[in-house]
């Protein structure tokens, strides 16, 4: 991998899948994509799920205290 995506997320399970299409469809390929969820309440986890079985997707959820911690 040369090059790590980061997305973090947090109730926002409305703009998920634009967001996550939006970064898989580039022409770039060799790339680590990490969707962090910060314990979102809303339909976020669930979604992040649906990309968790992607090769180059890894989906980390956690207790909500910001990006940071």
């Amino acid at each position: 991998m040369l090059l790590t995506v980061l997305m973090p997320v947090f109730d926002s399970g409305k703009y998920l899948e634009k967001s996550v299409s939006s970064i898989l469809n580039q022409t770039f390929s060799d790339f680590e994509f990490l969707i962090i969820n910060d314990g979102s309440t809303d339909n976020s986890r669930k979604m992040c799920d649906l990309y968790s079985d992607l090769e180059n997707v890894r989906v980390i959820h956690k207790v909500n205290g910001g990006l940071g911690s």
